[in-house]
């Protein structure tokens, strides 16, 4: 059976285990608001629960003090800096949550901490402190605190009463659920407070127990299930009135006469800027043919398009949501009227659709960019590839005959380094034209490389496609272009693949046997077909 200081300490490791995982959930929450600030906040709970473990699990005196007066001190002083943090980012006043204000709010605990780790050279903190080992435990049972203490304790105490007070506030005045979250925000934070109170003023019977961390336990707990139970960060409330306040579609509320008996400034600044909107009648406002009572004489919400002339003559089409308006036993008292202009939504509509055709078009041109050689006005390597690869498979399939030559103008780079790039260029374009002066209507000429050219001949056998590649190399062979030397001779080399029912199963074998056969042509001395 546990004694009691055994027990203490057990509760210490399942308060550090419920505030790690509470730290951890939160970081994954991270994006929302204030999440980085309540894990923060549990994860120096973690660290002062984990100090005065270890404190009473230490083998000698000097460990259970490094633990208890120096590393659990890392949490005691930052509990606070982060708890206001996170109240503050709960309530949404992000203008208290500057670079300035945090830096400040931080630097304070970090100067107690220096203090804190230096503390056996000046005794500012604790003049003194001892520890008596109690089952096995070392707890500690007196201390004399220094000066820097009463200042710390009374900075901890001012950053904690702040932030109570402005949960005490929502407590107060807001409606279900954030009245509930920063009810049990306000008791998870109430129980250790209460707690340091009677350690540090010393006003319970045992010294040896530290109910400040013991209390963590209840409070971890308590926000646990404030924030699985409420999801927390989940609802953090960003002041409704604000939000009804700064948007830009107009909220009416009616009572059951249509009586306007409140309006956001959007509803005032579109509808009537000459005129005060509350406190008349709807239909000054909005076209009288629409009797909102009759609208939800049935349903509970209705939603609606009406057009309105605004200030200014303008004429803009409103979507109407019309919801009623219920006490919590049921009683209808009123009706919500939530207008948006979607006036400009034809033109939207109008946008997108020609937007479509634009994006429809550049997709067409960027595929025709893909398949096209504009150089030589020719098919691209891609298309080649594509179409190839489906006649390929036609061909097994009906075990039809299927040809391609593979071809490479000889000496290619000679010409460019001794004529030219343009000139090169303008090779390529004749030779291009020339090869497909010596094609069928079915075959499929294409760019393939620098110089290279590739034809696919469907149904077209190996002695076929020989004759085909000897046109083309003659073709070549007697090509007249000015910009060339009258003593320079153009000429290609060629190779052939043809299906063969035992080595082609697909187009990269094809491609393999053409180029090893246009290997064997320029072996061969070049200007000659081999197969």
């Amino acid at each position: 059976m546990l004694g009691p200081y055994r027990a203490f300490v057990f509760l210490l490791y399942f308060s550090s285990t419920v505030t790690m995982g509470l730290s951890f959930y939160a970081f994954l929450q991270r994006k929302q608001p204030g999440a980085l600030a309540f894990s923060g906040l549990t994860l120096m709970m973690t660290v002062l629960s984990l100090g005065s473990y270890f404190a009473a699990l230490s083998g000698s005196q000097a460990a259970a003090d490094f633990w208890c007066s120096k590393i659990r001190f890392v949490g005691m002083a930052y509990i606070p800096v982060f708890f206001l943090v996170f109240v503050l980012a709960y309530e949404s006043r992000y203008n208290f949550l500057t670079l300035r204000n945090i830096f400040l709010l931080f630097f304070f605990p970090l100067l107690t901490l220096v203090i804190v780790f230096t503390n056996n050279y000046h005794g500012l903190f604790f003049q003194s402190v001892e520890y008596v080992r109690y089952e096995g435990l070392f707890l500690r049972t007196s201390w004399r605190p220094g000066s820097w203490f009463w200042i710390h304790t009374a900075y901890s105490y001012a950053l904690v009463l702040l932030a109570m007070s402005i949960l005490l506030y929502r407590v107060v005045s807001k409606y279900r659920p954030y009245k509930n979250q920063a009810l049990l925000m306000l008791v998870g934070a109430l129980a250790p407070f209460f707690a340091n109170i009677l350690v540090t003023w010393r006003l319970t019977g045992d010294q040896a127990l530290d109910y400040t961390s013991f209390a963590f336990t209840l409070s971890g707990l308590t926000m646990g299930f404030a924030l699985f139970h409420y999801r927390l960060l989940d609802l953090v409330p960003i002041a409704r009135d604000t939000v009804i306040e700064c948007i830009d579609d107009v909220v009416i509320v009616l009572d059951r006469q249509l009586r306007v008996v409140d309006a956001n400034p959007a509803a005032q600044n579109i509808l009537s800027p000459d005129k005060l909107i509350v406190g008349g009648d709807v239909h000054e406002f909005l076209p009288v043919s629409y009797d909102f009572g009759r609208l939800l004489a049935d349903v509970e919400k209705r939603q609606v398009e009406m057009d309105l002339v605004l200030a200014g003559g303008r004429q803009s089409v409103f979507d109407l949501r019309i919801s009623k308006l219920r006490k919590p036993n049921r009683e209808w008292v009123g009706i919500l009227i939530v207008a948006r202009d979607v006036s400009e939504r034809v033109d939207m509509v109008d946008d997108r659709e020609r937007m479509i055709l634009d994006l429809e078009e550049a997709k067409a041109e960027l595929t025709r960019w893909a398949n096209f050689d504009f150089l030589t006005e020719i098919n691209s390597r891609r298309y080649f590839i594509e179409v190839a690869g489906k006649e390929l498979v036609r061909s097994l399939r009906y075990r039809r005959p299927l040809s391609l030559i593979m071809m490479d103008i000889d000496h290619f780079k000679v010409v460019n380094d001794t004529f030219g790039h343009e000139v090169g260029d303008r090779v390529l374009v004749e030779v291009a034209q020339a090869i497909k002066t010596e094609l069928r209507q079915i075959d499929v000429l294409a760019r393939f490389g620098g110089e290279e050219f590739i034809v696919l001949l469907p149904e077209s056998c190996w002695e076929q496609a020989r004759m085909v590649a000897e046109k083309i190399r003659i073709a070549i062979a007697e090509l007249k272009i000015e910009e060339l030397n009258p003593g320079f001779r153009l000429t290609i080399s060629l190779g052939i693949a043809g299906k063969l029912a035992d080595d082609v199963s697909s187009l990269s074998d094809l491609l393999r046997l053409a180029d090893t056969a246009l290997y064997a042509a320029k072996k061969a001395g070049r200007n000659c077909v081999r197969s």
